[in-house]
């Protein structure tokens, strides 16, 4: 009976340690990942429209999908995203003014060991309007978005 006593205790300390690694590794992550869209997806491209940093968050393969006013979903690539930018900074709309900054309000980030999902709410100036849905995944060099999708808040 002791065994079995001695067994169970060391089995319950054994499962509590492991998750509260478990539990402090994903605070980690999630500290790490929400530092990274801050300095790089917050400030540096919606803000600034960075490139360096975009490069930092974004995986070149990443794919953004929306919907159209009338419906139609579209996508763009990293490229057009990019693109968006520049044409955005050549017309003299980036960088954001002060009163006009992109913020963003940490709804949820969800991880998993190598996979990551980051709702946020997007304000222009102190107007909601967007909501994002921002998918990652943790290579080599570090976490990536992968895709994007987003839900236009209405006036």
């Amino acid at each position: 009976m002791k065994q079995l006593i001695l067994a169970v205790t060391i089995f319950f300390t054994f499962m509590t340690f492991s998750f509260s690694q478990t539990n402090a590794e994903t605070q980690n992550e999630q500290e790490a990942i929400k530092r990274l869209i801050q300095t790089c997806y917050i400030e540096g491209m919606a803000n600034n429209g960075d490139f360096e940093k975009m490069n930092i968050i974004f995986h070149p393969d990443f794919i953004m999908t929306g919907l159209s006013k009338e419906k139609k979903m579209w996508k763009w690539n990293y490229t057009r995203l990019q693109d968006y930018y520049e044409t955005e900074k050549s017309k003299g709309n980036i960088p954001l003014t002060e009163d006009n900054k992109i913020t963003a309000k940490y709804i949820t980030i969800d991880v998993i060991g190598y996979l990551a999902l980051v709702k946020l709410e997007i304000y222009h100036g102190t107007e909601l309007a967007y909501i994002d849905y921002l998918n990652l995944f943790k290579f080599e060099d570090g976490w990536k978005i992968i895709s994007k999708t987003f839900y236009n808040v209405p006036e």
